[in-house]
C-alpha cells in the first residue's frame, strides 16, 4: 500500500469507461464539491468518460484515455493510487476491472451493490459504501479515510467486524463454471432452430461475448431478464458457437 505524507493528496483511481450507470453523475458532482472545498484529493480516471465531466483546473482530476486490457495493471502502477474507487450505480454480475483491482492488492472502495460486496468480503483495506451515497458524502468519506486510515497506516475494520452481512467470496473458476449461466439451464443450444409459434413473440438477438461466454453486461441486462420471463409470452434460447 502506498504511504501518504501529511501534505500529500489521497490518490484515487477509477477504472474503465465512466458511463452514467458506472457513476458518471456521482463523480462529476464530486469533482465540483471537491474543488469548492479544496479537498486534498487527486482523482485519475484510468480510461475515459462517455460525457464531459465537471471541468476542474487545479490538478484535482486527470484522465488517461482508452487503453487495452493488458495495459491496465501498468497504468495503475504508474499512478500508484492509495485507493481504487468503483462508483457504479448499476449492479455488476462480476466486474473484470474489479479483478484487476483485487490483483493489484491495493485498497478498494465499492458500492453495496451487485457482485461487489461478495467479491470483497473478508478483504482488508476495503470500504463498502451505500449505493445512495451523495457526492458530498463521498468526498467527506474520502477525506476522512485519508486522515483516519492512510495517514496513520491504520486499516479499517473488516465488514464482519462492522456487523455487516456479507457473502463468502466467490472463487473465479467456480463462479464461471457453476454460477454464470446457472439460471439458464436447458436454454443453451448450439444451432439456431425455428421457434416460431402462434401467439408467441420471436426475436433473434445478438449478444456481446467475451470468449465463448456472454459478457457481464449482456448477461445481467439482457439474458437474465429474458430467462426470468420466458414461457409467459415468449420462448428463449441462447445460441452459442
Amino acid at each position: 500500500m502506498p504511504t501518504l505524507n501529511t501534505n500529500e493528496p489521497l490518490r484515487i483511481a477509477i477504472l474503465g469507461v465512466l458511463a452514467k450507470h458506472k457513476g458518471f453523475g456521482l463523480i462529476s458532482e464530486a469533482l465540483k464539491v471537491a474543488e469548492k472545498r479544496s479537498a486534498p484529493l487527486e482523482i485519475r480516471l484510468i480510461g475515459f468518460s462517455e460525457e464531459a465531466l465537471y471541468p476542474v483546473t487545479n490538478g484535482l482530476f486527470t484522465e488517461t484515455g482508452a487503453y487495452v486490457d493488458a495495459q491496465l495493471p501498468d497504468l495503475i502502477d504508474d499512478f500508484n493510487p492509495h485507493i481504487i474507487l468503483f462508483p457504479a450505480r448499476w449492479p455488476e454480475t462480476y466486474s473484470y476491472t474489479l479483478t484487476t483491482a483485487l490483483n493489484s492488492r491495493r485498497p478498494i472502495m465499492v458500492p453495496n451493490l451487485g457482485a461487489f460486496p461478495e467479491r470483497v468480503a473478508s478483504r482488508p483495506w476495503t470500504w463498502v459504501v451505500d449505493l445512495d451515497i451523495s457526492a458530498a458524502e463521498l468526498v467527506d468519506q474520502l477525506c476522512e479515510i485519508r486522515v483516519k486510515n492512510f495517514a496513520n497506516s491504520t486499516a479499517p475494520d473488516t465488514l464482519e467486524k462492522k456487523g455487516l452481512s456479507v457473502a463468502q467470496p466467490l472463487e473465479d473458476d467456480i463462479f464461471y463454471e457453476k454460477k454464470y449461466l446457472s439460471l439458464g439451464n436447458n436454454i443453451v443450444v448450439k444451432t439456431i432452430r425455428d421457434m416460431r409459434a402462434q401467439g408467441k413473440l420471436t426475436a433473434l438477438v445478438m449478444v456481446e461475448n467475451v470468449g465463448t461466454q456472454p459478457s457481464p453486461c449482456a448477461y445481467i441486462r439482457l439474458i437474465l431478464p429474458l430467462i426470468r420471463e420466458r414461457g409467459k409470452n415468449f420462448y428463449f434460447r441462447l445460441v452459442t458457437t
